[in-house]
C-alpha cells in the first residue's frame, strides 16, 4: 500500500520509528498504513538521498521508451536522401546501412523516423483480392514479364523481366508495335536463351481479340516454342507492376531519356537488393539458362481442322469463329469428354469447345499440364 498523503514530516517521523533499535517493522508499517515494501523502498531512499529523497517525484521515465538518438536519425535521412529521388524505404536503408559504430535500428523504428520527417511519404497498401494467379516462376528463364511502361516523360518504354530472379532484362524506349517488340525479344532470345513461359497483357500488340486473345507476335512466340500467358488483371503481372512502380519513384526525372533508362536497369540489376532474393541484387542471382523449348512438341490429338480466312473454322456444317491469327493454320482437336474438345495450336492450348452448343469458353490455365 503506497503513502495516502505525502508529507515529510510525517515520513521522516516514520524514518526514525523505523529505524529505532528493537522496532517491530511491520507494526511501524501498519501503523502509518502503508506495506512493508513500501517502507523498506522510503527508508531506502531517505538513507540514499536524504529528506529530499521523502518528497513527492513523478514516476514518468527520464527518457521517453521510444527516443532515438539524434546520430541514428541523421544517419536515416542521410541514407534515404542519397538513395535515387530520395525514395527508399526501411529495408533497402537496413540493407545499405553499413556503419559499426551506430546501431541499426529496426524497420518499424526507421518507418516512424520516415513518417516523421518525410509525412509525403506514406501511403496505405491496397489488399489485393484473391485471384487466380498464374503458376509461379521455378528457375530462371522460367518466366518472362513483357508489358509497355506506360507513358513516362513522354515516351513508353519496352520492359522485359525475369519473373524468378527480378533481372531486369531490357528497358528500352522502342515503339510497342510487333516488328519491333519482336526485335528486341529476338536478341534478348539469342543472348539469353528461349525462357519457357511469356507472360502479358492481352492488348497490342501482345494479343489480339477472339478468346484465344492471339496477335502476330503471340504465333510468333508459340512457333517458337514458348507458352504465352495472358493476363487480365494487374495483380497477375505483379513483378512488372512493381518494378514499374520503383522504376517511377528511382529513374532520373531529367536528362537525355536513354541515358535515364540505361542507368535506372544498371542501379536496378547491379546495385540495389531486393528483399526476396535474400538482400541480394538481381545481378547476382540471375543465371540465363536453355529451356528446352515446345517447337518439337507433338501432341495427342483427335481432329485437325484448318482456319479459314474469315478466322472461322467448319465443324459439322457449321463455322466456329476462333481467331483471325490463326488464318491460313491448322488446330488440333483432343476429345476430353463427351462433346467437350481441347482446342490447341501446337503446344498451345486455346480454348475449349463444346460441339453441340458450338461455343468456345476460356482454357483453364492448368490444362497444359494435364492434357498433355
Amino acid at each position: 500500500m503506497p503513502w495516502q498523503e505525502d508529507d515529510v514530516v510525517l515520513k521522516t517521523r516514520f524514518v526514525h520509528e523505523f529505524n529505532a533499535p528493537g522496532a517491530n517493522k511491520s507494526e511501524v508499517c501498519r501503523k502509518y498504513g502503508v506495506s512493508r515494501d513500501t517502507g523498506y523502498e522510503t527508508v531506502k531512499r531517505y538513507h540514499r538521498m536524504g529528506e529530499v529523497g521523502l518528497t513527492p517525484a513523478s514516476s514518468a521515465p527520464h527518457i521517453p521508451h521510444n527516443q532515438v538518438a539524434v546520430e541514428v536519425i541523421e544517419r536515416v535521412m542521410a541514407i534515404r536522401d542519397a538513395s535515387p529521388n530520395a525514395s527508399w524505404s526501411a529495408n533497402k536503408i537496413i540493407d545499405f546501412w553499413g556503419c559499426t559504430e551506430i546501431k541499426c535500428p529496426s524497420r518499424a523504428t526507421i518507418t516512424r523516423i520516415l513518417n516523421q520527417y518525410c509525412p509525403l511519404r506514406r501511403y496505405h497498401r491496397r489488399a489485393l483480392r484473391n485471384a487466380n494467379v498464374p503458376a509461379p516462376a521455378v528457375a530462371d528463364n522460367d518466366v518472362w514479364a513483357v508489358d509497355g511502361k506506360g507513358l513516362w516523360r513522354g515516351i513508353s518504354p519496352l520492359s522485359v523481366l525475369d519473373v524468378h530472379s527480378r533481372y531486369l532484362l531490357a528497358l528500352e524506349n522502342v515503339p510497342l508495335v510487333t516488328t519491333e517488340v519482336q526485335r528486341v525479344t529476338g536478341r534478348l532470345f539469342d543472348e539469353r536463351g528461349l525462357p519457357r513461359r511469356i507472360r502479358c497483357d492481352g492488348g497490342p500488340p501482345f494479343g489480339g481479340a477472339g478468346l484465344a486473345q492471339l496477335s502476330r507476335l503471340a504465333l510468333w512466340w508459340i512457333d517458337l516454342g514458348i507458352t504465352v500467358e495472358h493476363v487480365s488483371k494487374p495483380q497477375h503481372n505483379g513483378h512488372l507492376e512493381r518494378l514499374h512502380g520503383i522504376f517511377e519513384q528511382e529513374a532520373a526525372r531529367d536528362g537525355d531519356v536513354t541515358s535515364a533508362l540505361s542507368d535506372f536497369r544498371r542501379l536496378y540489376n547491379e546495385d540495389r537488393p531486393h528483399e526476396s532474393l535474400g538482400g541480394r541484387t538481381p545481378g547476382e542471382v540471375y543465371k540465363p539458362q536453355e529451356h528446352a523449348p515446345h517447337s518439337h512438341f507433338v501432341a495427342r490429338y483427335d481432329d485437325e481442322r484448318s482456319v479459314r480466312n474469315t478466322g472461322y473454322f467448319k465443324w459439322k456444317g457449321s463455322l466456329v469463329f476462333l481467331s483471325e491469327a490463326l488464318i491460313g493454320r491448322s488446330v488440333t482437336f483432343r476429345l476430353l469428354d463427351e462433346a467437350l474438345w481441347l482446342v490447341r495450336y501446337r503446344h498451345m492450348p486455346l480454348a475449349l469447345f463444346n460441339e453441340r452448343s458450338l461455343k468456345l469458353h476460356r482454357c483453364p490455365r492448368d490444362v497444359f499440364d494435364n492434357f498433355t
